[in-house]
């Protein structure tokens, strides 16, 4: 398996990072042990979690920094009570999600009157639009998984419509369409996109080429 990583093209520190991470799992198969479709699984994994998404991590904070602001000054979602609170994102259309915030549902159940919907944060606002099971991270990191970023960029119209279109068409992939290609292609599409916008600081270090 490990052997398997050294012929993706990785930066040196998303290798070990990578090898390090196999070891933890204790994964020992071999290159032979995996057929084609596993192999292409692995490498579009590898892709999205350490080329892609830690990029989008960062590209994502300044956007929603910019809606928290916005709808602070807007909608006073910083001091919003029920039943008054913003119920739904206009210009998606999205329905905002409270459950994950504040801790409500774990504290109240399905008792929406008692949640609190006071927003006191970036990372609290994310979680309004998407599920609640993909909204327990702490932070825009690790703990923030790439279903959670792409959602994050396909229901919040500040994002440009290519990258929201790029992020769609990752998210909606089906299993057996996935092709070495497209992996490596759409994850390249995505950050080049993003580059085009001007929200980050330079391409990213580390490529992933299949063999």
């Amino acid at each position: 398996m490990e052997q398997l990583v050294k012929n993706l093209s990785l930066s040196f520190n998303e290798e070990n990072q990578i090898i390090e991470t196999l070891k933890e799992w204790k994964i020992n198969a071999k290159p032979s042990d995996l057929d084609d479709n596993e192999k292409r699984w692995l490498f579009a994994g590898i892709c999205l979690n350490t080329v892609l998404v830690p990029s989008l991590r960062k590209y994502i904070v300044p956007i929603l920094t910019e809606l928290y602001n916005e709808l602070t000054l807007n909608h006073k979602i910083d001091t919003q009570t029920y039943p008054t609170h913003l119920k739904q994102y206009q210009p998606t259309k999205t329905y905002l999600n409270y459950e994950a915030v504040n801790n409500s549902k774990a504290t109240h159940g399905y008792q929406k009157a008692k949640y609190d919907y006071a927003i006191k944060s970036v990372v609290d606002i994310s979680k309004l639009f998407v599920q609640t099971h993909m909204a327990h991270y702490t932070g825009f990191d690790e703990t923030c998984n790439s279903s959670s970023v792409l959602g994050l960029i396909i229901n919040i119209d500040k994002f440009p419509p290519v990258v929201r279109s790029d992020a769609e068409y990752v998210k909606l992939l089906p299993a057996d369409n996935v092709k070495v290609t497209t992996s490596k292609d759409e994850s390249a599409t995505i950050r080049d996109d993003i580059e085009i916008q001007g929200h980050t600081g330079g391409k990213h270090e580390g490529t992933c080429s299949y063999f």
